[in-house]
Formats: C-alpha cells, structure tokens, sequence
C-alpha cells in the first residue's frame, strides 16, 4: 500500500503488506 513511516501501508490491498 502507500508507505508510511518508512515500514508501515495504509493500503494493503495495494500489494504492499510490509
């Protein structure tokens, strides 16, 4: 998803899970 504080997502769905 879109990162936040450089480990986190908003938005996992987005492929992101990390």
């Amino acid at each position: 998803g879109l990162r936040v504080f450089g480990m986190k997502s908003y938005a996992p769905q987005d492929g992101i899970l990390d």
